[in-house]
């Protein structure tokens, strides 16, 4: 249910004709403005001009960054980010809990090692040092990440200070609207003083010249306006928190999975039902689920991956290359972390490529399901 939510928020847009309707009127509202401004402001009508420019098309903007919550643009929900957490918990948990598991009872001689705090990683990070190294590392890249995150500051001069902030703002989105309306603002008040008939620098009121608007049209228009982009930035908003709401289930749904893989799926201990199987057998079940814990592990990060290929990469591309082939988001994943070049095999991605990526997830699911199914025939939940 929450893919099915976060594929809803991807798919589905602001109606083109609520967004022509908003772009038609803020563009001649802001545009003719400046004939309105000369009777009052005359040489500095480019300044106020300029201003309602960044306002009303800088609310526009508010709007339709945060419409597609997806994408790579900023701002935007970091989907890497959240998987890479995903598989850092989540390999935490198969860790312990699989120690937890193991005191006290039998462990076959020969039983692999598993190591549960990185991804089934290339030759480069094959060692438990390598793992560890690439773990710490991989952290403090995600919260020098986090740490550039812009917030608005906190502290006695920010209400001056970011006044004229430009970075990060929506400023650089809308300074040719600006320019073009202060440009609009030097002609305006060119027109009041050298327009023929009844105009020139003394005119005190509208009705005198007949290159100067009335204030009553864009007066009406403007609350109206004003109304039409509050609730476009209002919707759009919606939408950025909604779809942060998914994720969230998302990354709890995986999460809590694997918590009851981890805690329930064993064999019996001493006074349970099937204890009384022998030393040999015991030892082939424990390898067994270790085995089948790391592939659950990778699977769940496959499962994450797959959804954020489908609401975010299969849509928008990947960050600075744009659209790519299938089988390079197959087998590379450059925007995954992990990647799916880590985490699939040959022969998986062989599999994947003839399913729809739309239906990836779900295949990946069944994966799991058949997994834990055969382990609840055997006794081992």
């Amino acid at each position: 249910d929450a893919y099915k939510q976060c594929e809803r928020v991807a798919t589905t847009p602001v109606p083109y004709q609520y967004l022509h309707m908003v772009n038609f009127v803020t563009f001649f509202f802001v545009f003719t403005a400046p004939f309105v401004f000369p009777v009052d402001y005359m040489y500095l009508t480019p300044v106020p001009s300029a201003i309602l420019a960044l306002t009303y098309f800088g609310v526009s903007k508010i709007g339709e960054a945060i419409e597609k919550p997806f994408n790579w643009t900023f701002p935007n929900h970091d989907l890497s980010g959240v998987g890479w957490r995903i598989h850092k918990e989540i390999s935490t948990i198969h860790k312990k809990m699989m120690a937890h598991q193991n005191k006290g009872s039998f462990t076959p001689p020969n039983a692999p090692t598993l190591q549960y705090n990185s991804p089934p990683l290339k030759a480069i990070k094959q060692t438990v040092a390598a793992r560890m190294e690439w773990l710490a590392y991989r952290f403090r890249e995600r919260q020098d990440e986090l740490e550039k995150q812009v917030l608005f500051p906190n502290h006695p001069f920010s209400f001056l200070t970011e006044v004229f902030a430009i970075s990060s703002t929506v400023v650089p989105r809308v300074t040719l609207q600006m320019i073009v309306a202060a440009c609009f603002g030097i002609i305006a008040q060119v027109a009041k003083l050298y327009y023929p008939v009844g105009c020139g620098p003394d005119i005190s009121f509208a009705y005198e010249c007949d290159a100067v608007l009335d204030t009553e049209a864009h007066t009406v228009t403007g609350a109206i306006l004003g109304f039409l982009l509050v609730f476009r930035a209002n919707l759009s908003y919606s939408k950025f928190y909604e779809a942060k709401e998914a994720l969230g289930l998302v990354y709890d749904g995986i999460r809590n999975c694997n918590v009851s893989f981890a805690s329930f799926m064993r064999q019996s201990r001493d006074g349970e039902l099937g204890r009384n199987y022998s030393k040999e057998e015991r030892a082939r079940r424990q390898v067994m689920i270790q085995n089948d814990s790391k592939e659950l592990l990778r699977l769940s990060s496959i499962l994450y991956a797959f959804i954020r290929q489908a609401i975010r990469d299969q849509r928008h591309g990947v960050k600075g290359n744009g659209k790519v082939d299938d089988y390079v988001l197959l087998s590379t994943d450059e925007s995954g972390d992990p990647s799916l070049g880590d985490l699939l095999t040959s022969r998986d991605i062989v599999i994947y490529k003839s399913v729809d990526f739309n239906n990836r997830a779900n295949v990946t699911m069944a994966q799991i399901q058949r997994i834990i199914e055969k382990h609840r025939r055997m006794g081992h939940m």
